[in-house]
């Protein structure tokens, strides 16, 4: 059995469900850091697991994530200091390439730092590190054509914030949609009193 525990566990910042209602103490960690599209993997697992086998891949579909600083940033003004075994993190945008067929996946922080990855039909997770100033960018690419492109409107990363926040921003898009993401905003590093653990 398998069951999603943290629909909008906002204070915990692994939540999937859209942002919407009371944010007890999490509000800091959590206004502009969407997670909805992590529901497409979602969606696709839930099928293969209710089913028995994966289902037939009709779409192309990118999703990246990142921190909004690095993982041993010092924070000017923060209250409450970083989660335990915040050590542990990488530095990284992360990537979920769902391809239909072989192709090839970009992954992006700066117009001078990028990565290319030769992907089969399936699912790939893929990284690249990003340093402070990097921004988050993906396009899976056929036949020399852009099938998705992934941007990450506002988005920098943070050497040194006011606030620590170890939430992730996500964005995500498909070769029949390819839509966006709310743009990040800097608010969501304002001060904040409350998780002690995240992913």
């Amino acid at each position: 059995m398998i069951q999603i525990l943290t629909w909008n566990d906002y204070g915990e910042s692994h939540y999937v469900g859209p942002i919407k209602g009371a944010l007890p103490d999490s509000e800091a960690w959590t206004i502009g850091f969407n997670h909805t599209a992590f529901l497409d993997v979602h969606k696709f697992y839930a099928q293969a697991f209710k089913t028995g086998s994966f289902p037939e891949i009709t779409e192309d579909r990118l999703v990246i994530w990142s921190r909004p600083h690095a993982a041993l940033a010092s924070a000017s003004d923060d209250r409450v200091g970083p989660p335990k075994n915040f050590d542990l993190f990488q530095d990284n945008v992360w990537a979920l390439a769902i391809t239909s067929a072989p192709g090839k996946v970009i992954l992006e922080t700066s117009p001078t730092d990028s990565k290319s990855f030769d992907v089969l039909r399936g699912v790939t997770k893929l990284a690249i590190p990003i340093s402070p100033g990097g921004t988050m960018k993906g396009s899976i690419e056929r036949n020399g054509q852009k099938v998705v492109e992934v941007t990450a409107p506002g988005f920098t990363f943070q050497a040194n914030p006011d606030t620590f926040n170890y939430n992730y921003f996500v964005a995500g898009a498909g070769s029949k949609d390819n839509s966006s993401p709310p743009p990040f905003t800097s608010s969501s590093l304002s001060p904040q009193s409350s998780p002690t653990t995240v992913p």
